[in-house]
C-alpha cells in the first residue's frame, strides 16, 4: 500500500537514463535559479533542448526562444556512457514550467528532471514543491502564484497575498490524504495542502502550532513529512523539542522521522544532541523510502536509509557539541 501511494505522487514518470544522480530539492533548484515561466518545447535532442516562451512569471525575462544545453545542479551518482551526458528527453509541442539560469548565451535547468514541471493532457500540472520525486497535481492559476512567491521569496522580492491566501485558506481545511478509495474532491484537497505545507517550509512562514499539530498527527506519510517541514520553519519556540519528540516516536512514520533529524541539522540545542546520543541505540534500523523504483535515476538521491543510519549522520556532524 506505502509503495501505491507513493507512486501516485509520480505524475510524470521517470524517463530511463544510463546513470544516476543526486536529484536536489526544490528549494535550492528555485534559489539558483535565474528565470521562471511557461515555454512549449519546439526541439528536444540528446545534447539541447529548445524552448518557445509562452509566458514569463519571474525574474529575468528571456527571448522568445532560448536553448538549454546543461544543467546547473547536476551531480552525477554513478558512471554514464558519453552518449549519455545531455540526456533531454521532451515532447516536441509538449508544455513545461520551467526553472532556469542564464549562463550567458544559453541556458541551463538543474538536472533532467528537476526545475521543469509538465503541463497534463488535462491541463492540470504535475508540480514539485519539495522534490522531484514527490509531484503533486495542481491547477495552473494556484501553482503560478505559488512557484512566483517562492521564486520571489528566494531572490529577495515580496510574495503576493493571493499566493499567501491559497497556503492559508488550504491549511484551514480537513487534513487530507491519498488512498485508493480517495475521490477527486479528497484527492485536490492534499495536494493544494502539500503545496501549502512545502510553500510555508520554503517561505519560513509562521503558522501557529494549532494550525500545524493536525498534519503531524496525521497517519500519511507524506503529510507528516510536510508538516516536520512546516514546523521547523516556524517561529514556535519549542519546536526542537517537539521535532525530537517526533522522531523518538514509533507511531510516526519513517521517512518523516528521518526528514526531522535532517532539520535539525541545520540548528540544534546541547540537549539535543545529548538526547539523540542518548536515543540512536534504540533508533530503528527498518529502511527508509523516499520514493522511485531501482529503474529511477533519481535513485542517487542522498538521503539516509533509515532512522538509525539518520541520527548517526547528525551526531557526526555535531560532534563537537
Amino acid at each position: 500500500m506505502r509503495r501505491v501511494l507513493g507512486i501516485l505522487l509520480l505524475l510524470c514518470g521517470a524517463k530511463l537514463y544510463a546513470h544516476t544522480w543526486n536529484e536536489p530539492w526544490h528549494k535550492e533548484v528555485v534559489a539558483k535559479s535565474t528565470v521562471f515561466g511557461l515555454y512549449e518545447v519546439v526541439k528536444s535532442s540528446r545534447f539541447v533542448l529548445k524552448l518557445k516562451l509562452v509566458k514569463h512569471l519571474a525574474g529575468e525575462k528571456t527571448k522568445k526562444r532560448v536553448s538549454v544545453s546543461n544543467y546547473y545542479l547536476y551531480e552525477r551518482a554513478s558512471l554514464a556512457s558519453e552518449l549519455d551526458d545531455h540526456p533531454f528527453n521532451y515532447r516536441k509541442g509538449q508544455k513545461v514550467y520551467v526553472f532556469l539560469k542564464n549562463e550567458g548565451k544559453k541556458y541551463s535547468i538543474a538536472t533532467p528532471t528537476a526545475g521543469i514541471d509538465e503541463v497534463m493532457h488535462d491541463g492540470s500540472v504535475a508540480a514539485t514543491y519539495r522534490h522531484s520525486l514527490h509531484r503533486a497535481k495542481a491547477n495552473p492559476q494556484d501553482y503560478e502564484l505559488l512557484q512566483t512567491c517562492i521564486f520571489n521569496h528566494l531572490h529577495s522580492l515580496k510574495c503576493s497575498l493571493e499566493a499567501l491566501d491559497i497556503i492559508n485558506n488550504a491549511l484551514k481545511e480537513p487534513v487530507g490524504i491519498l488512498s485508493e478509495t480517495a475521490s477527486d474532491q479528497e484527492a485536490d484537497r492534499f495536494f493544494r495542502q502539500h503545496g501549502a505545507l512545502e510553500a510555508s517550509y520554503i517561505l519560513s512562514l509562521n503558522h501557529s502550532i494549532e494550525r500545524i499539530q493536525p498534519f503531524l498527527d496525521s497517519q500519511f506519510f507524506h503529510v507528516q513529512t510536510s508538516a516536520v517541514r512546516a514546523l521547523w520553519a516556524s517561529d514556535i519556540v519549542d519546536k526542537e523539542e517537539r521535532l525530537v519528540s517526533f522522531i523518538k516516536s514509533p507511531k510516526k512514520d519513517g521517512m518523516a522521522r528521518v526528514m526531522a533529524v535532517v532539520l535539525l541539522n541545520d540548528s540544534s540545542s546541547k540537549n539535543t544532541v545529548e538526547i539523540l546520543r542518548q536515543y540512536v541505540k534504540d533508533a530503528s534500523e527498518e529502511e527508509v523510502y523516499l520514493g522511485g523504483s531501482l529503474m529511477d535515476p533519481r535513485i542517487g538521491t542522498w538521503f539516509p536509509e533509515s532512522i538509525k543510519a539518520a541520527i548517526e549522520w547528525f551526531l557526526a556532524k555535531k560532534q563537537s557539541l
